[in-house]
Parts: C-alpha cells; structure tokens; sequence
C-alpha cells in the first residue's frame, strides 16, 4: 500500500493513528473520475500497519471506470500503483478528465505494503516505487501547485499508511 511524498513549503505527516476508526479521514475531500460512486473512505484499524490504523476505501462499487478520490486539501499532486494490472502511473487531473502522462508495467503485489513517491520540483515530477526510482515525467499545464490525492480503481479495497509529504529544499 503506498506511502506519498510530494513537494510543498512544510514537512507535513498525515498522522493516521490520530483519528477516529469509522469516520472519514479527517482534511479531506471525496471525488471520483469516471461514473459510480465516490467511495467509501474511513479510518479503519488494520493490525499489519506501521500505526495499526489506516485511511481506506471499502467501497466494492463494481463500476468498471470508476477512480475513487481521496484529496488531501492543505497540500498538492497525483501517482498510483495498481495491483490488478502490475503498473504505475502518474495522471494529470483537468476539470475532471485524468490524462496519464507517464507510466511502467511493474509487479505490485496484492495484500502487500508498499512505498510509493511522488518527487515534485518545478514541471518535472520523479515518480519511485519501494526505493526504486522509476521514471520522470515533465508537464507546464498548471503554474501553480495541483493536489495529493489517495486514489483507487472500481472495487478495489485498498489501506493507506503511513502518509509523508516532505518539501524539496
């Protein structure tokens, strides 16, 4: 499950074993690309996380194109790993429409725990998988900062821990 780093003034770390099992996740807000539902998002116990709590989207809304979103609002950008179809990807987000910009085909293993990076300097974005740089993706289209955002595919039930957001000096 990945863990985000993404570019910003402050070090802020999403302190996940701080709020409340059962409610959202607290500075977010909830959206979807494609069609079906937003998701279900809450703060869940999971005993296999680093804080024995993590933020999760159990929503099994079987809408084939439908990218459940989880923006974090104080911070910006988007990345993701898929389990189902052994990728990383890193999107660029337009009044709603998502546009990959770059990508590669890389095991990512189910029921597993896993790093996923985001580094953001300027137009260019370094996107990592546990430790492992993969690739860089340049694009100008905004001039000021995007989001972070948690974000999962149809029925995927997936656990995120253990969130950093750590700025470049």
């Amino acid at each position: 499950m990945p863990r985000i780093s993404a570019a910003q003034n402050v070090t802020t770390q999403i302190d996940i074993s701080r709020m409340n099992p059962g409610f959202a996740p607290e500075g977010f807000t909830f959206w979807r690309t494609g069609d079906g539902d937003v998701g279900d998002w809450h703060v869940v116990e999971d005993p296999s996380a680093s804080d024995r709590q993590v933020i999760a989207q159990t929503s099994m809304d079987p809408t084939d194109y439908r990218f459940p979103i989880a923006v974090y609002r104080p911070i910006s950008y988007v990345v993701r790993a898929n389990a189902l179809e052994d990728n990383v990807r890193f999107y660029r987000m337009v009044k709603g429409q998502r546009e990959q910009l770059d990508g590669t085909d890389i095991k990512v293993a189910s029921n597993d725990w896993h790093t996923l990076g985001l580094r953001a300097a300027d137009d260019r974005f370094t996107i990592s998988f546990d430790g492992k740089q993969l690739f860089t993706a340049q694009d100008n289209t905004f001039a000021g900062p995007g989001k972070v955002a948690l974000w999962t595919k149809a029925d995927s039930v997936t656990h995120f821990d253990s969130i950093t957001i750590t700025p470049l000096e």
